[in-house]
């Protein structure tokens, strides 16, 4: 044994300690195994949340060019956010918030009115567009109604603001699914703008 390995017992016998030995010897073990494999190390020490961000923006111009195409647009808040946790982090924490919907607002302020036009469903719209949190849901979907298309000009949709406020909601709940065309197809928003153009009138909605 080595002398060195000695006088660390003696001192622990001397101090009352001998009896720690075995968790001091545990202790030992877990540095020396560090020591051996340092992404072992890694892997332990930072698997509670600390791990270095690797994919950070490298300046604020690139962290607002980015948001300025997977939200509404960017904010201080929201640029520093970005810098500070990364692109991957940013994406998890996304798509992880349920979606903003809505339908519920639009009910609640046109639900048994005749005909209610759709104000507050845009109104809805913009405020969903610039103060919601699941930003890249929200922009998302307006891209995919960009591509399957309703309308309020051109059908009896003019008047039925909580379709359109729902087919919206069925984008942002299901746009980063695989079934998202499945889910918005049938739904009978877009079942009656695309039934309705040259169509007999009792195919009509």
């Amino acid at each position: 044994m080595k002398v060195s390995t000695l006088r660390i017992f003696r001192l622990l016998r001397a101090l009352g300690l001998w009896r720690t030995y075995r968790s001091w010897r545990s202790i030992a073990i877990v540095f020396a195994l560090c020591a051996a494999s340092p992404a072992l190390a890694y892997d332990h020490l930072f698997s509670g949340g600390f791990e270095a961000v690797t994919d950070a923006p490298a300046s604020d111009a690139e962290a607002a060019r980015f948001l300025t195409m997977a939200t509404f647009g960017p904010t201080p808040g929201e640029i520093a956010h970005l810098r500070a946790v990364g692109y991957a982090q940013w994406f998890a924490q996304q798509l992880a918030m349920p979606a903003t919907l809505q339908r519920p607002y639009v009910e609640s302020q046109d639900a048994g009115v005749p005909t209610p036009g759709q104000a507050d469903r845009m109104q809805a719209w913009f405020a969903n567009a610039i103060t919601a949190p699941d930003q890249l849901r929200q922009r998302l979907a307006w891209a995919l109604s960009q591509i399957m298309v309703v309308s309020d000009g051109l059908s009896h949709l003019g008047n039925d603001p909580i379709a359109l406020a729902e087919y919206n909601d069925v984008l942002a709940r299901d746009g980063f699914g695989c079934t998202t065309r499945a889910a918005s197809t049938p739904a009978p928003t877009a079942h009656c703008f695309t039934t309705l153009r040259k169509a007999p009138r009792w195919r009509r909605c």
